[in-house]
This record gives structure tokens, C-alpha cells and sequence, in this order.
């Protein structure tokens, strides 16, 4: 009977834990150093940095004189993608605990679309995250997305074309489904690809060809 008891209370309280959401509508949220603008509506939760200040800058800018790019020409020719497109599952698995990692993995149709905002040189410069309001999701404490945030901002990195370097920052989406997590985050560091550039910063054997 003392068996039962105890695991009625078990599930009360990872229910409760499930159900708890930290999160309100224009109500900011600061963790680990990093204070969080809060987005919350029927369809959408949005979190994003408070020093973000690129994130929602409409036009790229080029370095050299600041002016902003005027025509669809420019912007076809600004090219950039992931030197590792696996990187982001592998930090989440280093970012979240095991348990937590379970949860996610059974979200099949909410994923999560990080925005991230990159320097001339490949680097993270800002993050947001962009997710639907659902209770798994708003049940991850603000410590979790401060320390995704810096995880990323530490492991992710972009290759630009030389065009695309010419601008004092672009900007990118990358949508994350946690179904795969496992499988991605092993192929994590692993060659990309032979038309596929290599991280310039990464040791020497490590992902390389």
C-alpha cells in the first residue's frame, strides 16, 4: 500500500511540474545573468534576449558605410548556412537533463525555430527562441533557455559567402524537431559533406575530412 502512496504522489508531482509555467505576456524573466522579453499569446511564445537589438533590424546594413541593402539583387546574393547543422541537437542534449531531453522528444509537432543573428565572421551575436505556447514548452524554466542561449552562442557557427561577409551582421532561422535529438546529436562534429566547408575553428581531426 506504502508502494502505491508513493507513487501517487510521484505522479501529482511530475504532473504539477509538467503544468508549471513561468511565463506571462510582456512580463520579463531573468536567469543566470540574462534577463528575458516574454512574448505569450493564443499561438505564440517568444523569447528573446532584452540586449537583442539586431533581431528585429529589417534591413542589413554593409560595413563599410552602413547603408542598408536597397534591392532584392543584394539579397539573393547573400548566401550562409550551418558548418554543422547536427551542432544545435548536440547542445541541447549537453544543455538539458536526461528527463528533460524525454519530454522534449515527445513533442512531434511543436518544434522549436531558433533565430539567430550572426557577425561577418560566422558567429553568434543573438538569440531568440520562437515556440508555440504549449505546456511542455512553457514548463522549461528561464535558467534552461539562458543556459541554451549561451551553450549556442559558445558551439554554433555560420559560413558566409564574401558577399554575405560585407554586411555587419545577417540574420537566420533554424528549426529544431526533438523526435531525432538522439541520432542528430551523434552525428554532431562528424564531416558535413565534400561540398560542405569546415568549421575553420575547430581542432584539427575533429569533424575534418
Amino acid at each position: 500500500m506504502k508502494r502505491y502512496v508513493l507513487l501517487a504522489v510521484a505522479l501529482v508531482a511530475s504532473q504539477l511540474v509538467a503544468a508549471q509555467n513561468y511565463y506571462q505576456n510582456g512580463v520579463p524573466v531573468t536567469a543566470d545573468g540574462i534577463t528575458f522579453n516574454v512574448r505569450l499569446e493564443k499561438y505564440l511564445f517568444y523569447l528573446s534576449n532584452a540586449e537583442n537589438t539586431r533581431t528585429k533590424v529589417a534591413n542589413w546594413r554593409y560595413k563599410s558605410d552602413g547603408r542598408e541593402i536597397e534591392t532584392e539583387e543584394e539579397l539573393d546574393r547573400i548566401v550562409f548556412d550551418f558548418y554543422d547543422v547536427n551542432m544545435v541537437a548536440k547542445v541541447f542534449k549537453d544543455t538539458f537533463m536526461p528527463m528533460e531531453i524525454s519530454a522534449l522528444k515527445r513533442i512531434q509537432l511543436s518544434p522549436m525555430n531558433i533565430y539567430y543573428v550572426f557577425d561577418s565572421d560566422g558567429n553568434v551575436l543573438e538569440v531568440s527562441f520562437i515556440m508555440k505556447p504549449i505546456p511542455e514548452l512553457l514548463s522549461i524554466p528561464p535558467v534552461r533557455f539562458a543556459q541554451l542561449e549561451k551553450n549556442l552562442k559558445k558551439h554554433i557557427r555560420a559560413y558566409l559567402n564574401p558577399f554575405a561577409q560585407q554586411m555587419e551582421f545577417v540574420g537566420g532561422g533554424q528549426i529544431v524537431g526533438f523526435r531525432f535529438i538522439d541520432e542528430q546529436a551523434a552525428a554532431a562534429g562528424q564531416p558535413q559533406g565534400p561540398d560542405k566547408p569546415v568549421d575553420p575553428q575547430l581542432p584539427e581531426g575533429d569533424g575534418r575530412q
